[in-house]
């Protein structure tokens, strides 16, 4: 039989433990669309990405090709790129050549209204990314989740007439897209951005010259149509590169 001293031992140290494990750190993301717990989910320190997203439990419509994870750090990055950007296209539009200020003062008001989302380029792949640590980052305070259905369209834009939404089609290629989207007559016959609906970027040679093997877009894709190089060299000659980026960022809506 215990003493009651023993018992008071036992009792004081047990009183340490009930607080060391109720104030155990804890990290937040915010879960959002077609999942089946969505919400502000609370998990220990030192989890990942991929524990997240095997607790949000995605619904059979969920699309996680263009799911978006978005941070707070990206965020103030992306914050500085869209300015270097909207800086860029405004100082191109003063040109004296009227075919680059209409191509600079449309594609500024193409991304104007683009919000900073702070998406982070990831593979939404659960399993996959617990044998990819590089692929299933750490989570962080303000770290959120969202994932809609799949979209339909793919969107054409940059040095075009306005934007175009096409219906999207499996074997189509990014040529193809772009075809159907008139472009200005600034715009860069030699290459295209593809923006597929994970983020990743391509940049694709278009010409007779130079053309590359045909590439499809995921649905919710896009495609950036460039503004030609020559008139870029006195003002940033890696503006289209980081426009193609900014795009990237977009969170993809069925």
């Amino acid at each position: 039989m215990l003493t009651r001293i023993a018992m008071g031992i036992i009792a004081a140290s047990a009183v340490p433990l009930a607080d060391a494990q109720a104030s155990q750190p804890s990290v937040g993301i915010e879960l959002q669309g077609e999942i089946q717990n969505p919400g502000f989910l609370q998990l220990p320190t030192g989890s990942r990405l991929s524990d997240a997203l095997l607790a949000a439990k995605a619904s059979p419509n969920a699309y996680l090709i263009g799911g978006m994870f978005a941070r707070e750090k990206a965020r103030t990055d992306q914050l500085r790129l869209k300015a270097g950007i909207l800086h860029g296209l405004k100082t191109l539009s003063a040109s004296s050549d009227q075919d680059i200020k209409s191509a600079a003062l449309s594609v500024q008001a193409q991304l104007e209204d683009f919000p900073v989302t702070g998406r982070v380029k990831v593979t939404l792949n659960a399993r996959l990314q617990q044998i990819q640590p590089k692929n299933d980052p750490e989570l962080a305070s303000g770290d959120k989740l969202v994932i809609d259905r799949r979209p339909t369209t793919v969107s054409v834009l940059g040095a075009v007439i306005g934007q175009c939404v096409l219906s999207h089609s499996a074997l189509k290629s990014a040529r193809s897209y772009a075809a159907e989207c008139p472009s200005l007559a600034a715009a860069d016959k030699e290459y295209l951005y593809v923006i597929q609906a994970d983020g990743f970027v391509q940049k694709a040679a278009v010409a007779l010259w130079n053309r590359d093997d045909p590439i499809t877009l995921s649905p919710g894709g896009a495609i950036f149509v460039p503004i030609r190089g020559k008139a870029l060299r006195d003002v940033d000659s890696g503006l289209n590169d980081e426009i193609a980026e900014f795009i990237a960022t977009q969170h993809v809506s069925p």
